[in-house]
């Protein structure tokens, strides 16, 4: 018997080459399609978070008969601020996390109703719905904190943030001057904002009668990136959680 042996032609480097440099131009050419997609669908998730918030601030509106709200009792100093009671301290981002379903958070670190101190370790966790997925943050915590002591506390960053409303860094005679605002004590769009949203807006009850634009001409969450803003961080402070509009 003869057994005919046929010979496989094999691919020249050429022709290898060729196939490469297609698959090449076709990577360079789908690549821009799947990162639109991606980002198409980044911008539905963060859209989708926000309107969760928003949901849970009608929802917290209903329980306790007034909007979600920040601290009373704020001294920029972790050595003080870790020991404050917890209904005179947090953010309205805190008062929110059982209707965003982080009841456990919530409830294993007796947020609101604790001290900030006693939370520590919930304060790290991350919360999905606080974070945009297109954010260019390079880590998942906060801690370059511009006040005392608190560059040690490690704190999950939130980009979403309370619109405090337009009058930030404004005096009582109205002009626009920072300085003068300071001194007098009239940091108006970070204690006295007129927005849904201030850092330190405990002891104003406001409700959603009360907003005198109206609740749908009014801004009530706005995004900010951390890494473009110092001031953008953690959710539990109420600093890094309420943010101005910006005034012209």
């Amino acid at each position: 018997m003869v057994y005919q042996v046929r010979s496989q032609r094999a691919f020249t480097l050429i022709e290898l080459l060729v196939v490469i440099a297609i698959i090449a131009i076709l990577i360079g050419l789908l690549l821009p399609a799947v990162q639109k997609v991606r980002e198409a669908a980044n911008r539905m998730r963060c859209g989708n978070n926000l309107k969760q918030l928003g949901l849970a601030v009608h929802s917290f509106h209903d329980a306790n008969s007034r909007m979600p709200f920040s601290g009373t009792t704020i001294n920029y100093n972790w050595a003080t601020d870790q020991n404050v009671p917890g209904p005179n301290t947090w953010t309205w981002l805190a008062r929110i996390l059982p209707f965003i379903e982080q009841g456990t958070i919530a409830t294993t670190y007796n947020i609101p109703g604790g001290t900030m101190g006693a939370a520590v370790a919930g304060l790290r966790i991350p919360i999905a719905t606080l974070r945009c997925p297109s954010a260019q943050e390079t880590g998942d915590t906060a801690t370059n904190w511009p006040n005392t002591g608190w560059n040690a506390v490690t704190m999950s960053l939130t980009n979403y943030r309370g619109v405090s409303g337009s009058n930030w860094g404004i005096n009582g005679l109205g002009t626009a001057t920072f300085t003068t605002a300071y001194a007098n004590g009239d940091m108006f769009g970070l204690d006295r904002g007129n927005g849904i949203f201030y850092r330190s807006d405990g002891t104003r009850p406001l409700r959603i009668g009360g907003i005198t634009d109206g609740a749908s001409n009014t801004l009530m969450i706005g995004e900010s990136s951390h890494s473009f803003d110092v001031h953008c961080g953690g959710w539990a402070f109420p600093t890094t959680s309420t943010a101005p509009v910006p005034f012209r």
